[in-house]
């Protein structure tokens, strides 16, 4: 399991491939299988579909923690941290076309914004895997 500080450019994993916004402000590392959305940048989807990956930049946001009653309003299920240096957090399990999925929030500042990941798992999926992919999250220069 990777534990890195949060904003900080990460390399990627051998064999991975990186998936960077459409503003080129963030990344975040997937595995080397894979699909990358020709279509639209920040888009990856494991093979089996068991995890996607949408990855955004929003320029002028501010990095807050969220308060009890944001995350109450919000749906919040589960928090791994809520700090003005990362935001880590998973919505209340869905049905998703017939699967039971889990939506993981993972937001950190870069200068002037900050980088989203939405990381999607269904029901099943590996979570060493979920969890390496969103230890990859980094701002880039």
């Amino acid at each position: 399991m990777f534990v890195v500080a949060a904003g900080q450019a990460q390399s990627i994993p051998a064999g991975w491939k990186s998936v960077k916004d459409s503003h080129g402000k963030c990344q975040i590392a997937v595995p080397g299988d894979y699909s990358l959305t020709d279509a639209a940048a920040g888009f990856a989807n494991a093979k089996d579909r068991g995890i996607a990956v949408i990855l955004t930049s929003r320029e002028g946001n501010t990095l807050k923690p969220l308060s009890e009653a944001g995350m109450k309003v919000a749906g919040v299920d589960k928090v791994t941290e809520n700090t003005a240096q990362r935001r880590f957090y998973a919505m209340k399990p869905s049905t998703f076309q017939g699967k039971v999925v889990t939506s993981w929030y993972e937001i950190i500042p870069y200068p002037g914004g900050t980088c989203s990941a939405n990381i999607t798992i269904r029901e099943g999926a590996p979570e060493d895997q979920f969890r390496q992919i969103a230890a990859t999250l980094s701002a880039l220069k």
